[in-house]
């Protein structure tokens, strides 16, 4: 009994050392995917521990630094979110069990660079791509992200594999669809690329019926917004007039020009406002 007292008295007091100390690469866990989503709703994790597995300390800086991607584009913090972006690297806050969660927002894919994880400025873990549902880098999730997922089925592209498997499957095309439509109003490029400010965006994406267009003009003049199949054929005019800057809606009701419904697939839409072009893919299903 004396030596089991004794034990116990050693252990309790080593826990306070224990948390004194450092996090520990190879203890902690960390994701192995970084994905990003304009929406903001991809979360990468981390758990940061000491040696012996307790749980680093509260509020302690997890961070992403995402310098070696300038082709990623992250979203503004909303005011009073407990994590932050600075330039390119991205931290939040350990909790009272040491897990850090950063909701990576917006788009644009990177693969190849060499993406530090720290904590406390000790390195945890390094990642070498960024997968992103917004592939394209316009801040929307929409059919022509969908569409360059689908060119990667079968690959090893790392920048769309979302369940981290390996290989780019059928569940990953599943898990970027489940994204559709989702987009940010406004973005701070990592490379220092501008707001995007023209461009349209259809929801839902895909549609059994009528795609609700959400279209942004940064200038005045002469407007189209035309569907196509995909040999490039015009089967549609949404719009063909006369716009002011700003944001305005328009509708396409699924249907060609004579009104007939159109069968389920891929078909292109296109935007144009004088040397300006926007195109992207819709996804009809019936």
């Amino acid at each position: 009994m004396r030596s089991l007292l004794i034990g116990l008295v050693t252990l309790l007091a080593g826990s306070p050392a224990a948390l004194a100390g450092i996090p520990s690469a190879a203890t902690s866990q960390v994701d192995p995917c970084i994905i990003t989503c304009p929406a903001g709703d991809s979360m990468f994790v981390g758990i940061v521990r000491h040696a012996d597995f307790v749980p680093y300390h509260e509020d302690a800086p997890f961070v992403l630094d995402l310098c070696g991607c300038p082709g990623v584009v992250l979203g503004p913090i909303p005011a009073g979110d407990d994590y932050s972006i600075s330039g390119c690297v991205v931290q939040a806050l350990t909790d009272a069990n040491g897990i850090a969660r950063i909701p990576i927002a917006a788009g644009g894919i990177c693969s190849g660079a060499t993406l530090q994880v720290t904590c406390d400025d000790v390195p945890l873990a390094t990642r070498a791509s960024v997968a992103s549902f917004d592939q394209d880098g316009d801040l929307v999730v929409d059919g022509s992200d969908l569409a360059l997922v689908d060119g990667k089925l079968g690959t090893s592209d790392p920048t769309a594999d979302f369940d981290c498997d390996g290989v780019v499957g059928a569940s990953d095309h599943a898990i970027a669809a489940a994204h559709l439509g989702h987009h940010a109003a406004s973005v701070t490029g990592v490379g220092g690329r501008p707001d995007v400010e023209f461009g349209a965006r259809p929801a839902p994406n895909p549609s059994s019926g009528a795609f609700d267009f959400t279209l942004r003009f940064p200038d005045h003049g002469r407007a189209v917004l035309s569907i196509h199949d995909l040999t490039g054929r015009r089967i549609a005019t949404v719009l063909d007039r006369e716009v002011q800057p700003g944001v305005q809606h328009t509708s396409w009701s699924g249907r060609d020009t004579a009104g007939r419904p159109m069968a389920s697939g891929l078909y292109f839409y296109r935007l144009t406002l004088g040397s300006r072009r926007s195109q992207g893919l819709v996804v009809v299903t019936r």
